[in-house]
């Protein structure tokens, strides 16, 4: 008999997939019935405000993304059927399948990107060609698309990404039923129950296979002044001997210490890569892309690969995160110098 939590978070999950996964279908289905006046409309907006197709672009963007959810679901729903019987949907010839499917999803909605938004990557730092797994990734959360372009590149380097998501991402119906498939974790920020958040974040990274990597943005949310204060503010009573590091900081928050610990502590041979990126930071909203759409500067990353050993020992917890956020002051560093050059 499943216990009273699992019954609970089933039902939750039923009642979301009813709203989301027919308002996906039906909004696809009106948008491509309405398609030519929407354009319309969009080019007389983007007429009037003498945007250079903003409007029309972002229409488009919008149908491409409804369209490649709506295959997403279709082909979960295929996947299910066949290996729903006899309870196979967690098996590894599942979880290959599924990992297929999303990857020609992030992979259509990057190319989207690309067509209508105007998006260019650049990446720069170490190649992650030939290196040896596991992974642990420590992520600089800088816009709301960090986690699909950040898999797009693991997708084309054939790592598979465990990632912890805000579990607000569950209203998107594809993030809702392959993340729940595949081995992803996704995150209450709001729970009072903090020690078992950690213990599941640490879980999902204990006995990753050598192409596999573990994903988190440790900073927990996007970077603002009056959040930089704020994190200075509880560091000082929780942490006092962080401060100094932190006080250092101008462009990214610190990190949220517990869930890197029991992530580096379930995944003691996985090596180390810090990603960090410019150029996109500043869209918060969907009126923000409109204004900057086509996107006007490139997307930069910037990736280091450390190895397991040359970072301090899981057990010396003070050393490792002393040793972590000196790493973080180099990044906020890079993010500084390249803002400043995009601007």
């Amino acid at each position: 008999m499943p216990s009273l939590a699992h019954t609970s978070i089933g039902r939750a999950r039923l009642r979301r997939r009813i709203v989301t996964i027919p308002g996906v279908f039906l909004v696809t289905a009106l948008l491509l019935l309405l398609l030519v006046p929407v354009l319309v409309i969009g080019g007389l907006i983007d007429i009037c405000y003498r945007r250079p197709l903003s409007t029309v672009r972002l229409i488009l963007f919008t149908l491409w993304w409804l369209l490649v959810e709506s295959f997403g679901l279709i082909a979960g729903f295929i996947l299910w059927g066949y290996f729903r019987p006899g309870k196979r949907l967690a098996n590894q010839r599942s979880i290959q399948a599924h990992t297929v499917v999303q990857r020609i999803w992030i992979k259509a909605l990057v190319t989207a990107a690309r067509l209508f938004l105007g998006l260019k990557i650049k990446v720069e730092g170490d190649s992650l060609e030939n290196k040896v797994g596991p992974f642990i990734i420590l992520a600089r959360h800088g816009s709301q698309g960090d986690a699909l372009l950040i898999a797009a590149m693991l997708g084309r380097l054939k790592i598979r990404p465990r990632v912890i998501l805000k579990k607000e991402l569950l209203q998107d119906p594809c993030f809702d039923v392959f993340g729940n498939r595949l081995r992803n974790y996704f995150v209450d920020r709001d729970t009072v129950d903090n020690f078992e958040e950690v213990a599941s974040i640490g879980q999902l990274a204990a006995e990753m296979n050598p192409d596999e990597a573990t994903l988190i943005f440790p900073e927990g949310t996007r970077f603002s002044l009056p959040k930089l204060k704020k994190s200075i503010a509880s560091l000082q009573a929780t942490a006092p001997s962080r401060v100094k590091s932190a006080k250092n900081l101008r462009s990214v928050l610190p990190i949220r210490s517990p869930g890197i610990l029991a992530i580096l502590k379930n995944a003691p041979e996985a090596n180390l890569i810090f990603i960090n990126h410019v150029g996109v930071s500043q869209f918060r909203s969907i009126k923000d892309i409109w204004r900057n759409t086509p996107l006007p500067t490139d997307l930069h990353f910037n990736i280091t690969f450390l190895p397991r050993n040359e970072a301090p020992d899981s057990a010396s917890q003070d050393e490792l995160i002393k040793f972590i956020d000196s790493r973080w002051e180099e990044i906020d560093d890079w993010v500084v110098t390249n803002q400043q050059a995009l601007s």
